[in-house]
This record gives C-alpha cells, structure tokens and sequence, in this order.
C-alpha cells in the first residue's frame, strides 16, 4: 500500500512538473514566433510569474527583459495621436514590470532597492490614472514599511490602497480586482496590528479578508492567487490563535493553510506553514517536534533564497534551543552548555542576515535571544552588547509617537469610510439635509414665539401686579368713604347747622366719586388687556403645540418600514416634555423615545434640544451604534445647556431608549438611558432595563458607557418602550398609579391583536379607565410598539 502511494505521489509531481515545463517551453516559442513588442513585453512578464516563487533570481530576470524591451519600444514611439494608445500600453507593461521587479528585490530583503522600483511604478500608473496599479503599489510598499518596522507608515500606506480598491468596488461590484485588493489590504493591516500586540484587532481583519477570498473562491475556482490569499489568511489567524494559547484553533489554521499551499506547490507558503506549525509545538513545550518543522521550512527557504524568513526561522530555532537548555539547566550540565552554544550559533545567523536585509523587527528579536543566551552562559560582556542593541531596536519598533501615528491613521480611515457611506445615500441625503434646514427654521422660530410668550408674560405678572395695588387702594379708599358716610348721618344736625362746610364736603366727595370711577373703568381696562394677553399666550402655546407635532414624525411615514406599529402621544398640557424620534437609512430604522426633564414650555424646548441632537448625530455624522448615540447626545445636551459651567444654575436633562432594528438580518440592537425595552416573546412580556444614568444632567458623567443589547427579531415577537408617563397615570378610584405590572398585564392581554389596535386600546384604557375626571394627569405619555 505505501510503495503504491509513493509511486503516485512520484507520478503526480512529474505530472505537474511536466505540465509547468509544457506551460514555458509554450510562452517561450510565442516569444520567438511574436513580432509585437507588446505581446512579448506580456510574455516575458508571465514567465517571470512562473518562476517568481520558485527561482526568484531567474523570474527578475525576465522581468528586467520586459523592462529593458518596454523602455526601447517606448523610446521609438513619438507624440502622434495614432500612436497614442499603444504607448500607453506600452507604459502600462513597464509599470508592472518595474512593481515585478521591485517584488522580486524585496522577498530577497533588498528593500531600499525595492522602494526605489516601487516608487517608480506608481509614478507612471498615477501618470496614467491606473486606479488598481496604484492600490498595488501602495500596497506593496506598505508591505516593506511593515518588514522595516516603520508601523505607522505601513499602515497609512495600506488604508490608501484599502480606499482606492473600495471605490473600484463601489464602481462596478462584479470585477473581482477590487475585492481581492481590499482582502490583501485588509490581510496586511491585520498583520500590523499583531505585530503591535493587538491581536482582537488584528482577528478582526483578518477575518474580514478570509471572508472576501473565501468568496471569490467559491464563485470562481479558478482564480489561485486567491486560494493563494486563503492560505495566507488561515496562516495569520493562526498565529494570532497561537498567541492568544488557542492553540487547538491555530492547528487547525495552519493545517488548512499547508493542505491549500500543497496544492499549489507554492514554496513560500509551505515554509510559512511549517514554521507557524513549529511555534505551536514551541507553546506546548516539544521542542525536538518544534525543530523538526523549522528545519523543514528553512530548508526551502534557502532553496528559494527568502531572507527575510530565513532569518525568522533561524532565530525561532535558537528560541527554541534556549528553552531546551533551560530544561537541562540542572540536570546535565553538558547538554545544557551544547544547547546555549547552539542557539548562539542560530541566532547569530538570525541577527546577521536581518541587518544584512534591515529587517529591524527581526533584529529586535534575534539581539533578546543572543542576549539570554549570552547571559546564562556566564559572557556578560557578548550579553550586555546585545541587551543594548535590543533597546535600541524597541525603541525603534514600539515608540509613542509611532503608535500614536498608527491610531491617527486608523481613525482618519473610519473617519473617511463615514463620509463615504455618507456620500452613498446620495439624493436621499441632500433631503434630509433640506429636512435638516428647514427643521432649524422651525426650531428658530420656535425658540423666538416661546421667548415672546415669557417677555408676554412677564407683562401680564407686572400688569397683574400693579391692578392688584390699585384694587386695594380702592378697597381702602371706598371704607373710607363708607366711614365718613357713617358719620354724615350721625352728625346730620351738625351739617344742616354747618351748610357751607357740608356742601364743600359734597364737592369733595363727588371729586373722589369721579376718581373711583375713573379708577373702576382703568381695572376693567386692565382686565380686558390681561384676557387680550391671555388669549395671545394660550395661541402662541396651541401653534407651539403644533409646531412640535410637526417636528415629530407621522405613524404613516413610519409604517413605510414598520407597518405593524404605533405610538400614543400625549402631552400633559399642549405642549409637553416627552418626544418621539424615527430615522429610516436603507433597510434599518431607527426609534427614539425619550422623557425630557419638566412638563409645559421647559419640557418642550427641551424636546427641540434632543431632537436635534438627534438629527446631528444620526442623520449627518452617520453614528448607528445605540450605545454611542446615547454616549454622543449626552455630551450634546450637556454641552448646549453649558451645565459645566458654574454661572448655569439649570439642570435639566432627559431619559432615552433607542433601538435600531436591521430588517434584513432581523436583528434590534437595544440600549437604554432609565427607559426599558419590553419585549413579547411568544408567552409573556419581559422588560429589558438599560443604564442607570440618564442624560445631559450635571450629575451626569461625561464618557458613560452605554450598554447595547440584541434580540433576534422573531415571528409575532412585539417590542414596546415607554415612558414614565403611562406607567405613573392613575388609576382605579382611589387614583393610584398604574405600575408596571399592570401596564405589562395591559400588553399581554391585547399581544395577539394586531399593533394598530394595541395602540387604540391603550389610549382607550386612558380615555375610560385613568382617573383624569378627578385626578389631574401627572406627567406626559409616549408609547411606541411594533413588531417586524
């Protein structure tokens, strides 16, 4: 059975080996029988593809024949606009065959050489507005960066390449050169992020690579530089499972990983396979099985003559041979001091052919290893030389400022990446910036009819005030007369004697007669002012009034997206403190409901502050995160209503639930600030509480957290949040308040019926069962439901 394995395994590689011969013995007779400098400038650079992986020093060589070929043609070719088109293509092919070039120099760790070659290529592919050649050079230059240690310019030189193969994408989705370039880039961020200890980022990359090659795989078997990719992906996640100890998740990577390189016998990629395998045994302590697998890499490896791995390799191998020599430490002096000389030896390989290259990473690695070793060997003097030349090189690698540059970059992607999905919405986002312009108007002219009504009404105190005096001088003075009345009478004789002091009396007691009654006609004018000013302040609050229902989505414009809902409103007085917020972007939607501080005027501008926040942090920054909407319109209110500042004696602020429900996944993500989400689930009501922490109050802190829940949006499950409102509304004869447990009875007893006739129970429940007749309504109430 095994010698007739062998036999084919011996015959399938001569089979492959036949076939590749075939394929080049082929490209070089088109080479011969070719009179179109074009067609062999593309031939000579598809034969150094063939060897590129194999024999590296002869695929250059090639592609140095194309570059050569290009540059003659190119010369021979003037300006005329016949011949235009081919000296395009003609610079085209030398482009890529100066990024060949450049590839080639750099898997031998010549990467000054590379850059240069690099730099080259993208001139002349930005020169002729060759989108996906620059994304290719950018990446390729990002890759020599990341071998150099130069993290953050790797990374600024990746998200170029990520964003120009996103718009390719963006542009015509069925060509796969845009997917594949945005895998790669994906792939090689994910690799500067474990090379910067950050492996759940680095995971996150990877994977959104893997995603994309597994794909393009599926729906096209013959594309091998994506298996290709594949490999390299599980090889990645791999290593960042190994790091993390997982180490049963990594084997199976790698595995994946060597079965896919085998298949292509892709050299490169089967050594890769091998020393990640290695370093799992290392984490498990079997060090002679370890070795074993990195000699089998290395022994390719300088086959092919890849420097840079090989001096990975051999500075894993003199790892390795220190943790064996720690395990002999004190039992066998002998194999302890053969095994410290062994990886002296190993990591002096390592660090030789890394400074050769300027691989500063792996210098780092290899000076902390000769440093161990050196160390336990009793050479302080070796040890403390490369103890230096390890500072030296972290300092390089892992720097502040490096680091911080890296997180800058990420964030101008995410940033860009916003503005993109921004720009996506197109027409439907000019209108809502028009919605969003004419909603400031409104809002203008809200704040200015609300501020009328205070100046109105701080008139009509003063005028009240004043009417007030009057009538108590009137009081006072009609007494008086009642008085000198009382007396006249009782002193009639005495006025019949004195006749002429009696009639000057009368003179002036019809004086004062005429004043009182001037004085009656000035209240009853000051009472018509004061009803005039009632009249105007009760109008100006009923168009307030109107002027928030506008603000306020209709139900029919939410029912586009949610036909089974609907929402019962209802201030305490016209105006109230409680509002509801829809947003509807593609096939998400989502709903607000939230409980302002105070009821009246001050509620109501307070619903103005949270609706536009609202509109700023979803509709025009983009943010569809619960969590961070409620941790950004926290800041908002706080920082509108200045309640950091001392001389600001308010403190007003509001409590939220937010949910946004994804139609297309079927999924609603939750977070709450004190308004809970109530959830039907096919049996009974259950309330999911959010945080404790409400919004905007000086109390408030500054960066809470949110929490974001998720629910699976199942068939006839139902989704309710309220607030205080209705669950405060009295209730029964003796007015107490309703309470949760009745207000959860309330939605289990309607919970088969369809969610617009939920809505009209509840407002009938507050219509014939809340004691509004006897009980003045306490607070105002907003209830949402729906079901997808």
């Amino acid at each position: 059975m095994i010698k007739t394995l062998i036999i084919f395994l011996i015959t399938l590689f001569s089979f492959n080996l036949f076939s590749q011969n075939n394929k080049l013995d082929s490209l070089k007779n088109c080479i011969n029988t070719s009179k179109s400098d074009t067609s062999i400038i593309k031939l000579y650079i598809e034969i150094g593809d063939l060897y590129k992986y194999k024999i590296p020093d002869t695929a250059m060589f090639y592609y140095n024949k194309a570059l050569e070929l290009s540059d003659k043609a190119i010369n021979r070719f003037d300006n005329e606009t016949n011949e235009q088109q081919i000296l395009k293509s003609l610079q085209l092919l030398k482009s890529n065959a100066l990024r060949y070039i450049g590839i080639a120099n750099a898997d031998k760790g010549k990467y000054d050489v590379s850059l240069e070659f690099y730099n080259k290529a993208l001139k002349i592919k930005s020169k002729l507005d060759d989108k996906q050649g620059m994304a290719n050079c950018y990446n390729n230059i990002g890759n020599v960066n990341r071998y150099q240690g130069n993290y953050d310019k790797a990374i600024e030189f990746y998200l170029k390449a990520l964003k120009i193969n996103e718009e390719l994408d963006r542009l015509n989705s069925k060509q796969v050169e845009g997917k594949k370039g945005m895998a790669n880039c994906y792939n090689n961020i994910g690799i500067v992020y474990a090379d910067q200890k950050d492996f759940d980022k680095a995971i996150e990359f990877y994977s959104n690579a893997l995603k994309i090659n597994e794909e393009l795989v599926k729906l096209h078997p013959e594309l091998l530089d994506c298996k290709k990719e594949t490999s390299k992906c599980y090889n990645n996640l791999g290593i960042v499972y190994r790091l993390k100890n997982s180490f049963e998740t990594a084997i199976d990577y790698f595995l994946k990983a060597l079965t896919i390189n085998e298949e292509l016998a892709d050299k490169t990629e089967i050594t890769r396979s091998y020393n990640n395998i290695g370093n799992v045994y290392a984490n498990q302590n079997s060090y002679e099985k370890s070795i074993e697998y990195y000699l089998k890499a290395l022994k390719i490896l300088e086959e092919i003559g890849d420097k840079n791995s090989s001096a990975v390799v051999y500075a894993n191998i003199s790892f390795m041979h220190i943790h064996m020599a720690e395990s002999h430490e004190n039992s066998n002096l002998a194999q302890y001091n053969g095994n410290l000389n062994a990886a002296i030896k190993y990591g002096l390989k390592s660090y030789d052919l890394a400074v050769n290259i300027g691989a500063v990473p792996i210098q780092n690695y290899a000076a902390d290893l000769l440093k161990k070793a050196y160390t336990k060997l009793g050479q302080l003097k070796e040890a403390i030389k490369y103890f230096e030349i390890y500072i030296t090189t972290n300092d390089t690698l892992f720097n502040n400022e490096k680091n911080k540059s890296i997180a800058d970059i990420g964030a101008k992607y995410e940033s860009e990446k916003k503005q993109l999905q921004i720009d996506k919405l197109g027409k439907e986002k000019e209108l809502q910036l028009s919605e969003n312009k004419k909603q400031k108007i409104v809002i203008l002219f809200v704040a200015c009819g609300l501020l009328l009504v205070v100046v109105i009404a701080i008139i009509t105190f003063r005028s009240l005030r004043t009417t007030r005096m009057q009538k108590s001088i009137i009081e006072l003075q009609k007494h008086s007369v009642e008085e000198k009345n009382l007396l006249l009478n009782q002193k009639n004789e005495e006025i019949q004697v004195k006749s002429i002091e009696i009639l000057s009396k009368n003179e002036e007691l019809n004086q004062r007669n005429e004043e009182i009654s001037s004085q009656r006609d000035q209240i009853v004018h000051q009472r018509d002012i004061v009803v005039e000013q009632k009249k105007l302040i009760t109008d100006s609050i009923n168009y307030a009034s109107n002027i928030q229902r506008a603000i306020l989505k209709p139900l029919d414009y939410i029912n586009q997206l949610l036909p089974d809902s609907f929402v019962v409103f209802k201030p305490k007085d016209v105006v109230g403190g409680d509002f509801y917020w829809y947003k509807q972007i593609d096939y998400r939607c989502i709903i607000v409901v939230a409980d302002c501080t105070g009821h009246g005027v001050p509620g109501a501008f307070m619903t103005l502050i949270g609706n536009a926040g609202l509109n700023q942090i979803v509709a025009l920054e983009g943010i569809d995160n619960p969590a961070l909407i409620l941790q950004e319109l926290n800041f908002y209110i706080q920082h509108t209503l200045r309640q950091n500042n001392d001389s600001n004696k308010a403190d007003d602020g509001m409590d939220v639930g937010i949910c946004v429900v994804d139609i297309p996944s079927r999924k609603l993500t939750y977070s709450g600030a004190k308004i809970s989400l109530f959830n039907f689930d096919g049996n009974e009501i259950v309330e999911h509480k959010g945080d404790r922490c409400s919004l905007g109050y000086t109390g408030s802190d500054d960066y809470y957290e949110y929490n974001n829940f998720e629910f699976s949006l199942e068939k006839n499950h139902a989704f309710y949040m309220t607030t205080d409102g209705f669950i405060d509304i009295s209730y029964g004869e003796k007015g107490f308040s309703l309470g949760k447990k009745k207000f959860k009875n309330l939605l289990l007893e309607n919970s088969t019926k369809s969610m617009s006739e939920q809505g009209q129970k509840l407002e009938k429940f507050i219509v014939n069962n809340a004691s509004f007749e006897k009980i003045e309504q306490r607070d105002d109430i907003t209830v949402m439901g729906f079901r997808i």
